[in-house]
């Protein structure tokens, strides 16, 4: 009989500690230059282990908001391809000082050959069509952001 409970209690550490479905969370802040922060979040919903949605939030505050206009065009500027992609939405606000660019992306339906002709190296995280969990906290993990599954 213990050695039965031993053996369901392994199991369930086992299984337990790899959930197949959930949401990573990948925050990071950086000061690339004095009065200008950064501060990115990237919310990763995920199912059987692939990212069904991905939310990015990214802010950026500075000091004097004339600095605004030249970030707002180089965010713009940077996600002018993925403009007509269906299931990729990116909005832009500015409110006092902060910039908030908002992108959305339906892993479920988007095609992701399409990403990988705008940008090659979405075929890092890409695979089969699919982006596996754990493709995207070692992406994030590596450039420094800090990752947490729920």
């Amino acid at each position: 009989m213990k050695k039965i409970i031993s053996l369901l209690f392994l199991l369930i550490m086992i299984t337990g500690c790899s959930k197949p479905n959930g949401t990573l969370i990948c925050t990071t802040t950086t000061n690339p230059i004095e009065g200008t922060t950064i501060s990115s979040k990237y919310i990763a919903i995920y199912k059987n282990n692939y990212v069904t949605n991905l939310k990015t939030i990214e802010k950026i505050t500075v000091g004097k908001k004339s600095d605004l206009d030249l970030y707002k065009e180089k965010i713009e500027e940077l996600y002018k391809d993925y403009k007509d992609i269906k299931y990729y939405k990116n909005k832009i606000s500015i409110k006092n000082k902060t910039l908030t660019s908002t992108t959305i992306i339906n892993y479920k339906k988007i095609d992701t050959n399409k990403l990988i002709e705008i940008a090659p190296g979405n075929k890092n995280i890409i695979e089969d069509g699919k982006v596996p969990i754990n493709k995207v906290k070692d992406y994030y993990t590596s450039n420094g952001f800090n990752c947490k599954k729920r």
